[in-house]
């Protein structure tokens, strides 16, 4: 490295460029400007291809310089502050002429107004380059089954295209769906986009194809398939994944009516709360959390498990019954500020969540067990006539 530039090192149709690990200040800041040289001269190609995209009635987004990590966004409403004309793109490159294009997806944000959506397999992210990535195509294919020509690359971690979905279909499932585990393809992901509450109010989630010549984890992302027209998913995978949606609700319903009969056998209502007792409940459930992160979770270190460490901590925030996913962002941003070496950034915690979710299901026995002893920590009688609680603390 002191004596000359690294070389990459050949990926079937990709680059890897190597990791620099060292506490040289010099040998980093030629690192750094040996990347920096890199994306100077690959701007051309990025401006040539979200003006692609735009013209073909795409709403882009640059993301955080590929300098960096190359997948954080520049602000959090990033994905609702779309890029849909030529002389906004321009200004934008020539503002961050570092940075990765992402096509914005989700629900209406194609061309016609369809649902984008994408779907991706990932190789194990430890070796990416093993066994495991043929597993990634096979199962990518597979799942998929007959797909027209769609838009598609070849990623670090594998394939990934780009189609949509009708936008009934999305509506019905976006949430049920929005990050299952598929038993026969697990390394298969299907990101719906969808909707989210927050403030009160229904917004776009976050989601998007991180297209070419994008750079992340120091591998230039490749077009497999140039088409500029997403297809639709096949009507046998549509309605594999309806099957699957109606099993998720079916079992949710179950779940939802089982905890509301152990919650009646009680004598009372813990869901009819004022403000003041929803308030102190929300306190004493968040305190049990951040308890459970330190005696039940402990430190997320990276290379020794910090990964399924950060994963649990996602887990128990669902299973306490933390429903808004504002909150739940924030909670586990305490785990990581306190336990992650190095800490997670937001896309990396907002991904465990996301699995969290899928895992965790309408399972809420940990919610159960905290209002049980929240609330044998009041002194209160149930009056059958009024239906209100009385007493104090």
């Amino acid at each position: 490295m002191a004596e000359q530039d690294p070389a990459p090192i050949r990926r079937g149709l990709l680059l890897e460029w190597p990791a620099v690990v060292t506490d040289d200040p010099q040998l980093h800041y030629k690192a750094r400007s040996v990347v920096l040289a890199r994306a100077t001269s690959r701007v051309p190609i990025l401006l040539e291809e979200g003006l692609r995209w735009i013209g073909a009635g795409y709403t882009v987004q640059l993301l955080m310089r590929c300098i960096d990590d190359g997948k954080h966004p520049y602000d959090e409403a990033w994905h609702l502050r779309g890029i849909n004309s030529e002389s906004a793109f321009r200004a934008a490159v020539k503002e961050r002429p570092w940075s990765n294009l992402a096509v914005i997806t989700g629900p209406g944000t194609g061309p016609d107004g369809s649902w984008l959506v994408t779907c991706e397999a990932d190789a194990d992210k430890a070796d990416p380059w093993g066994p495991s990535r043929a597993d990634a195509f096979a199962q990518h294919a597979d799942f998929l089954g007959p797909m027209p020509s769609t838009p598609a690359l070849e990623s670090r971690r594998g394939p990934k295209i780009l189609a949509t979905i009708p936008t009934e279909f999305g509506a019905a499932f976006h949430e049920l769906l929005s990050s299952p585990t598929y038993d026969s393809h697990p390394r298969v992901e299907l990101h719906l986009g969808g909707y989210k509450r927050k403030g009160g109010e229904l917004v776009r989630k976050a989601s998007s194809y991180i297209c070419a010549p994008s750079e992340c984890g120091r591998v230039e992302r490749v077009t497999t398939d140039p088409t500029l027209v997403a297809a639709m998913l096949p009507d046998e995978l549509l309605d594999r994944l309806a099957r699957i949606g109606g099993e998720l609700h079916a079992a949710d319903v179950a779940e939802r009516l089982e905890r509301a009969a152990r919650r009646a056998e009680r004598g009372f209502d813990l869901d009819d709360l004022d403000d003041d007792e929803e308030a102190s409940w929300r306190a004493y459930r968040d305190a049990r959390i951040e308890e459970d992160f330190e005696k039940k979770v402990g430190p997320a270190i990276e290379g020794h498990g910090g990964s399924n460490a950060t994963f649990h901590a996602a887990c128990l925030v669902i299973e306490a019954g933390v429903e808004d996913e504002d909150e739940q962002l924030e909670l586990l941003e305490r785990y990581n500020d306190l336990y992650a070496d190095p800490p997670w950034d937001e896309e990396g915690l907002l991904h465990k969540l996301e699995g969290a979710r899928a895992a965790v299901g309408s399972k809420r026995a940990m919610e159960d067990r905290l209002r049980e002893a929240w609330a044998r920590g009041y002194a209160r009688k149930f009056d059958s006539a009024s239906g209100r609680f009385s007493g104090s603390w």
